[in-house]
């Protein structure tokens, strides 16, 4: 009785290919916002969801040239 349900849920969480053109558009559209929302994920789709803030504060470091020469400017460095 289980897996009939495990099944139900695949298939609920199943999003198809979008087509070239778009033509499944509003299947796709529909599809993709209801598995995202049966994940619990909706929050991240919508935008309520808040951006985490970066707990590193960023290091300024001196911007390259062509030839990678400092120069005057400065640029925020990427976190690794």
């Amino acid at each position: 009785m289980s897996s009939r349900f495990a099944k139900l849920g695949d298939d609920l969480m199943k999003v198809p290919k979008l087509e070239a053109g778009s033509v499944n558009w509003v299947i796709y559209k529909d599809c993709f916002i209801w598995s995202v929302d049966a994940r619990g994920l909706i929050e991240h789709v919508d935008g309520s969801e808040r951006e985490p803030v970066c707990p590193v504060k960023p290091r300024m470091v001196p911007k390259k040239d062509a030839e990678g020469n400092d120069t005057r400017e400065t640029v925020q460095a990427t976190h690794t």
